[in-house]
């Protein structure tokens, strides 16, 4: 079973596109949460970062200029994230949004995020 997580931050990210973006990135969401499409196919279809962002992906739409960047969690990690959300332990898979933006900001956004969230 898989889960596919959004913060408020994230969504908060989501609130400041439009109709025809928020359509967009409302599809990859679809995708991500769609069973059809395996962990490793999600793999091959979006690109990995790198650098601070290792481990994390990135859906890009080159007309709007936007990227999505998540996380696929590793075994261990579903299972502490599951104890510590008090999630259905037949959720096998989590894919993490991390952050929503435009081109120009939306990685440092993610590292500074993805930083801060690995101090908890």
């Amino acid at each position: 079973m898989r889960k596919v997580t959004i913060s408020k931050e994230v969504i908060k990210d989501i609130e400041k596109f439009d109709g025809r973006e928020k359509q967009w990135i409302s599809a990859v969401i679809h995708y991500l949460e769609n069973e059809e499409n395996s962990i490793e196919l999600i793999k091959q279809k979006f690109e990995a970062l790198g650098k601070d962002l290792k481990g994390y992906y990135k859906a890009k739409h080159r007309g709007f200029k936007i990227r999505c960047v998540f996380k696929i969690l590793n075994e261990f990690e579903i299972a502490v994230y599951i104890e510590k959300a008090h999630l259905d332990p037949l959720i096998d898979e989590i894919i993490q949004m991390v952050a929503v933006g435009k081109r120009d900001y939306i990685y440092e956004l993610a590292s500074k995020r993805v930083k801060f969230k690995d101090k908890d």
